[in-house]
């Protein structure tokens, strides 16, 4: 470090606080098989500090709780369970399951891809990159890292590193060691049925316990529970699966949500959003929350993550379909509360097939009252050229709260979002409009003068017509700027490296360009840009890279935001 820039920086140097925009990386799934060749289940995976171990060769499946669940039939419940409790869950490890298109199941064929969007939580924790997925058909064979280290997606300082590219061949298919090799016994994802037979066996690759392929060969011809047969087996230098994490490109959107209710009125749990490509229903009038998996967890708790899983594994999420949770301020608890407006960003992807928006929410307190979108095309982003065709303002009015008909309402009976306390009583009732099934009001009315978990007072209640919640959506246009000219005056000088340290240190103003202040184009703000700034300002150290010096655009896709830059025409 100069001397230059250790006299400014003073009492920061060896800091390392930094704003991060990289909390979202895309996963690419494909499965390179030939035409004829091997099926895998849905694919989990999850970005974690290094610590979860999948599976280690020698050992057995069962020192690795939920192993066997995976690679006998593909069930990634268990070891999904398994890393959340683990150290690497529990520090803030993110996870999820990528299915294929569930039509005629959710597999990945020979030749199929999907896409899906990670929330990775802190990349600067959650730097490596786990997955796992069971070969089919067979008995127990499966695919996933055996190092959890293996895969890094973030350095140290949380820079993403990638793109990433992980091919799987062959000879990185294990064999779990639990079920006797017999395709005729009890193998999955075939119809020829059988019983299969335990076994207790140390973790390896099948080429090592089968160097003739004989089992793989058996397979051949086998009837497969989707139809259609096995024509050709893999040899352990091909290339059957392959991974790519990548950071999101495409259109990205402002989506802003506010709580419209009045003082003393209602509150909103966090926004569960998607832009899909139209064929995602969340719920539909007249039919019952079983209906529609992870509705009923929303509608009574508020929790999206089994909408999240059920969106993940569907055509629309396997399409590529992006989705995200928007929380309102994350001091506890963190619901929209009346007059409370927050705006978020959303990238969108590909903006030829993500066309369309969806939301959901639950009204608090109550049993079961939510919003959503029930047409899964009522709200239209982009037209079929990618172009975006809004801003598009979503009013949701009291005739828009929907009562799950999944719990009976009753504010004393373990009502959501309420003190009081009391226990629900389930029902069963179709899924309809609140005022269609109280036109009265008389249960909204008797919410009122209801303490809430955040210690306000529900005053007021909504009629049909009152507009309690907007969705504002608009796409993020991002300015030409010159790297380096934080404040935008069209002259890189001292004042833009303490305007960094000011942010990052001092609770100084948020930046106007944030990709000018990531100065080494490393998709984060952090001292290194202050310091790299200054050395090159004073010390004739390198210039950052482009757009510099003169005005363009961002070359390297990231999350950064640049709306206006003043210096820009």
């Amino acid at each position: 470090m100069t001397r230059t820039s250790c006299m400014i920086l003073a009492f920061l140097c060896g800091s390392t606080m930094s704003i991060l925009r990289a909390e979202q990386v895309v996963i690419v799934v494909e499965n390179t098989s030939s035409l004829d060749g091997f099926y895998f289940t849905p694919l989990w995976v999850a970005a974690h500090d290094g610590s979860f171990d999948i599976w280690s060769r020698g050992q057995l499946a069962s020192d690795f709780p939920g192993l066997e669940s995976l690679a006998e039939a593909g069930d990634t419940a268990p070891i999904d369970a398994e890393f959340q409790a683990s150290a690497a869950g529990l520090a803030g490890g993110q996870s999820a399951t990528i299915a294929a298109d569930t039509v005629p199941a959710p597999v990945f064929t020979p030749g199929e891809s999907a896409t899906f969007l990670l929330d990775v939580g802190d990349p600067q924790l959650n730097r490596f990159f786990s997955y796992g997925s069971m070969v089919i058909p067979s008995n127990d064979l499966f695919f996933a890292n055996g190092v959890p280290n293996e895969h890094e997606i973030f350095d140290a300082a949380g820079h993403f590193v990638g793109p990433i590219t992980i091919e799987i061949r062959g000879s990185d298919v294990i064999d779990a060691g639990t079920e006797l090799n017999d395709i005729e016994g009890g193998a999955a994802f075939t119809t020829l049925g059988g019983t299969a037979v335990d076994e207790m066996n140390p973790l390896a690759a099948i080429e090592d316990l089968d160097p003739a392929d004989s089992y793989l060969q058996s397979i051949i011809g086998a009837p497969l529970a989707t139809g259609g047969t096995i024509g050709s087996i893999f040899a352990p230098d091909d290339v059957i699966a392959r991974i790519t994490v990548k950071v999101p490109s495409g259109p990205k959107l402002r989506v802003t949500i506010e709580n419209t209710s009045p003082t003393g009125g209602f509150f909103l749990t966090p926004f569960w959003v998607a832009a899909h490509d139209g064929n995602f229903d969340v719920w539909s009038g007249g039919q019952l929350a079983s209906d529609f998996p992870g509705l009923e967890m929303l509608a009574e708790e508020g929790n999206t993550g089994p909408l999240s899983e059920r969106f993940a594994m569907s055509s629309s999420g396997s399409a590529g379909g992006v989705q995200a949770t928007f929380a309102a301020d994350a001091s506890p608890p963190p619901v929209f509360s009346p007059g409370e407006t927050q705006s978020f960003t959303l990238p969108v992807g590909d903006a030829t097939l993500n066309r369309y928006f969806s939301y959901a929410s639950m009204v608090i307190p109550s049993n079961d009252l939510f919003v959503a979108t029930s047409v899964p095309t009522t709200y239209e982003l982009f037209d079929g050229n990618g172009d975006f065709v809004g801003p598009v303002v979503i009013e949701i009015r009291g005739m828009d709260v929907v009562d799950a008909g999944t719990e009976v309402n009753d504010i004393e009976g373990g009502a959501a979002f309420s003190t009081l306390g009391g226990t629900a009583s389930d029902e069963a009732n179709p899924l309809a409009d609140l005022y269609d099934l109280d036109p009265s009001a008389a249960y909204l009315n008797s919410i009122v003068g209801t303490t809430t978990a955040s210690g306000d007072t529900i005053t007021a209640v909504f009629g049909e017509t009152m507009v309690i919640a907007r969705i504002t959506i608009d796409v993020v246009v991002d300015a030409d700027f010159v790297r380096g000219d934080v404040d935008g005056s069209g002259v890189l000088q001292v004042t833009d490296g303490v305007r960094i340290l000011q942010t990052l240190f001092a609770g100084g103003p948020d930046f106007p360009c944030e990709r000018a202040a990531d100065v080494n184009d490393s998709n984060v703000i952090d001292l290194a840009d202050a310091v790299i700034l200054l050395t090159y300002l004073f010390q004739g150290g390198f210039p950052p890279p482009a757009p510099f010096p003169g005005c363009g655009p961002d070359g390297t896709p990231d999350l950064l935001s640049c709306e206006v830059f003043a210096a820009c025409p």
